[in-house]
């Protein structure tokens, strides 16, 4: 999944979170069966938590990146996944520190790149959008 996974096991994480019984393998055959992925191993947002994530998750909306967004959906108990490094890449954070809400360095990362969940939103340079699922 390092290489082209990354959007759909991010889901698999917040789906997991917010109930379903799913990971990246079973995530990625069902969105296969309802055409829920896109060229190049795009995700349709609303598509996966329609029909793959066992009515748990129900996609809202994806938002340009910003701070209080971010913080706002940690607060809420809904871990955001972020679009990082002028696109491509996707994590979803899972924590903040609550010292500098402004700052990457604040905020913790499940990255499907390397499976860690150690590093700090920082490690990225850039974010780009913020895909908000909530829980049903």
């Amino acid at each position: 999944m390092a290489d082209a996974g990354c959007t759909l096991t991010s889901a698999a994480m917040v789906f997991s979170y917010l109930g379903a019984s799913t990971d990246p393998g079973v995530l990625n055959s069902c969105c296969g069966d309802y055409g829920c992925r896109t060229a190049g191993c795009g995700l349709v947002f609303g598509c996966a938590s329609s029909n793959c994530s066992g009515g748990h998750a129900v996609f809202e909306q994806a938002h340009a990146f910003s701070w209080p967004l971010l913080c706002g959906k940690l607060s809420q108990n809904r871990p955001p996944i972020v679009e990082v490094s002028n696109g491509g890449h996707w994590v979803v954070v899972y924590k903040s520190n609550g010292y500098d809400l402004d700052s990457g360095s604040d905020y913790r990362i499940n990255d499907p790149y390397d499976g860690s969940s150690y590093k700090a939103l920082s490690y990225y340079d850039s974010y780009t959008r913020v895909i908000e699922y909530r829980g049903q």
